[in-house]
């Protein structure tokens, strides 16, 4: 059995690289380009894109344009001058809102008529400070029952959808608490215990295909367990 529909979640392009080549069908979401970190994630799912980009920055640390309301880095949507500085224009911001809102809106409306079951990914945890490169250690520690808190956003906004929601983390680069939370049956958590591919940020293929693979048994759970 396959899964109807793969999403990213973020927190870096991995994810959306990764899906693309493991899928032969892809959902977009307006998390593919960004640097997502976890409290941009969850502000955006309840929120929608409304407010997306609507304040930018240029994030010197990160060498990214950043909303200042939900902190994600739009790394690809804007022109940097030989200085690395961002190059700020009205065009660029209507075409950002734009796209964000397009890719978000695509997403709901998918993904509001699946009949399939669907997989949702996160890579990463946190993700703070955001910078575009998915391997620098994490300062702070990711309690595991945040997880759920993500599935009953998710279920909230797809009330008829049977999904599972695949969280990804480097062991190396991330502090784990709460380890021994009872999760929502529905999640699947995997560390990846340095045998990723550390030079790439499209990670290590075979990794993921081992990840993803494995993910597909867990659509056989009972539908009781998945409702």
């Amino acid at each position: 059995m396959q899964f109807e529909h793969g999403i990213s979640l973020g927190a870096w392009c991995q994810v959306d690289y990764q899906l693309t080549r493991f899928f032969q069908k892809r959902t977009i979401s307006c998390f593919d380009g960004l640097v997502t970190p976890w409290h941009s994630l969850l502000g955006i799912l309840r929120d929608g894109t409304a407010d997306l980009g609507k304040s930018v920055k240029d994030n010197r640390y990160a060498q990214s344009a950043e909303c200042l309301k939900y902190g994600v880095l739009f790394a690809h949507e804007f022109p940097k001058n030989d200085a690395k500085e961002i190059l700020f224009s009205m065009e660029a911001m209507r075409n950002m809102a734009s796209k964000m809102h397009y890719k978000h809106e695509k997403m709901i409306r998918t993904l509001s008529s699946a009949t399939g079951p669907v997989l949702f990914v996160r890579y990463g945890a946190n993700a703070m400070p955001a910078i575009a490169w998915p391997y620098n250690k994490e300062p702070e520690s990711f309690d595991l029952s945040q997880l759920d808190v993500l599935t009953k956003i998710l279920a909230n906004l797809f009330p008829k959808l049977i999904f599972r929601l695949l969280f990804v983390y480097e062991e190396a680069t991330t502090m784990i608490v709460n380890a021994n939370a009872k999760l929502d049956q529905r999640v699947s958590v995997v560390a990846i215990q340095g045998d990723n591919n550390y030079r790439r940020w499209e990670g290590d293929d075979r990794v993921w295909d081992r990840i993803l693979d494995n993910e597909r048994n867990n659509i056989l759970l009972p539908p009781a367990v998945l409702s």
